[in-house]
């Protein structure tokens, strides 16, 4: 699958979710269903082990191939943290909903890729070349560069 472009084609391809609150904390409130119907746990990722992930399904496959890669490129960095799903606006201020909300953003060893005014990484070049020649965009080369960040999505 390709990523989609753009916030019309992230609604066509991974559903039209909406934000609200629900006992005062940041959640999808509709369509009901969605999470239930989109969202699985996996285990046994490249690099990530038996470590359970919570992720939209149509990104299994483009995940665990860019970790694989990852693992034959860039054997000796090690995964420490991954977080996915988290209903929430983007941090840009928009209101908008951030890609994590639709879990098609994942979050890799946030502590030492932080996201700032600065690029920090301690992440390799051939780890990120990984990810983007699978068609993710890396938060890295942002305004606000999020090195931790990867998306299956563009244009958003």
């Amino acid at each position: 699958m390709k990523p989609p472009h753009g916030i019309k084609e992230v609604r066509e391809v991974y559903g039209d979710v909406v934000l609200g609150k629900i006992d005062g904390k940041v959640d999808i409130i509709a369509p009901h269903g969605w999470e239930s119907a989109n969202c699985l746990v996996i285990r046994d990722l490249p690099k990530f082990g038996p470590r359970p992930l919570y992720i939209h399904k149509k990104i299994e496959a483009p995940l665990r191939a860019a970790l694989a890669a990852a693992l034959l490129r860039c054997p000796d960095y090690a995964i420490r943290t991954m977080g996915c799903f988290c209903p929430r606006a983007k941090r840009t201020g928009s209101g908008d909903p951030s890609l994590h909300s639709w879990a098609v953003a994942v979050d890799i060893n946030a502590s030492t890729n932080p996201m700032g005014d600065k690029l920090v990484s301690d992440m390799p070049p051939d780890f990120i070349a990984c990810f983007t020649e699978q068609g993710w965009t890396w938060g890295g080369k942002f305004s606000r560069p999020d090195a931790m960040h990867f998306q299956y999505a563009s244009g958003y």
